[in-house]
């Protein structure tokens, strides 16, 4: 879960693409600085189509990936959205983050 901004996206097969983002901020997940993830934007229930240089908010799966290095999946009914229409949630995110980790130390 993070909040990335896109700096590539390429098709793959016949209706899919792998999208590159710059993390800009982390929730769950490994801290690597750049995603690739994989999407089909043509699915029926899909939510987002990613575009270059816009920001969005990532739910991502780790789910049947062979390697650390193997592409994230964003499946169609993920709750991947455009960073501009959430910063409610992430919002929450942050204080949750907050709260978690104060209980920690």
């Amino acid at each position: 879960m993070f909040e990335g901004e896109v700096e590539a996206v390429e098709s793959i097969g016949q209706h899919g693409v792998r999208v590159t983002l710059r993390v800009l901020r982390r929730w769950k997940g490994a801290s690597a600085a750049l995603a690739i993830l994989e999407s089909n934007p043509r699915h029926p229930c899909s939510r987002v189509t990613f575009e270059l240089k816009r920001r969005y908010l990532v739910y991502a799966d780790a789910t049947g990936a062979r390697e650390a290095s193997s592409p994230l999946a964003v499946g169609p009914c993920s709750r991947t959205t455009s960073a501009q229409g959430a910063e409610r949630e992430m919002t929450r995110l942050d204080e949750l983050q907050r709260r978690a980790a104060r209980k920690r130390d």
